[in-house]
């Protein structure tokens, strides 16, 4: 009977022992993707290059070229319109936490935001212009199906 006693506790031991190690596990779980965003930094820019490589992908090598050739001149425009865009985003935000809350800041900002992406868009339509002025009449067809081929 001591025996079954013996084991009995030993049981209950290794259940504690492997619920704790498993709460422990899982606890960290959680804590690694609570605190995880902190470290991440700034979010990078939208890379376009990957929507312009699908676009690319269905026209024909000559075409693709020539629309990977726009992009590629206006890389960085893109990149830095993009940023502005995030810039005035930031602004925004920060202005409606400010105290004591300025509307007219707020006006202000959200015409930075409009403006910032209309320079964004209008960029982005310079590449398309461009490339659509030099490829063949097939590929302005396929361009016209937008970035998903619809």
């Amino acid at each position: 009977m001591t025996d079954d006693r013996g084991t009995s506790r030993r049981r209950w031991r290794v259940a504690l022992i492997v619920s704790l190690a498993l709460n422990l596990f899982l606890v960290g779980l959680v804590g690694i993707w609570a605190v995880r965003p902190m470290f991440r930094g700034p979010p990078s820019p939208p890379d376009f290059s990957r929507t312009i490589e699908r676009m690319a992908h269905r026209l024909s090598d000559a075409d693709a070229a020539i629309l990977r050739r726009a992009y590629e001149s206006h890389r960085d425009a893109i990149v830095q319109r993009s940023r502005d865009v995030e810039t005035a985003r930031r602004t925004v935000r920060r202005t409606l936490r400010g105290d004591p809350f300025d509307p007219d800041a707020l006006a202000h900002s959200m015409d930075d935001i409009r403006k910032a992406r209309t320079a964004f868009e209008q960029t982005l339509q310079d590449v398309m212009r461009e490339a659509a002025a030099e490829i063949s009449p097939d590929g302005r067809r396929i361009l016209s199906r937008g970035p998903h081929g619809r």
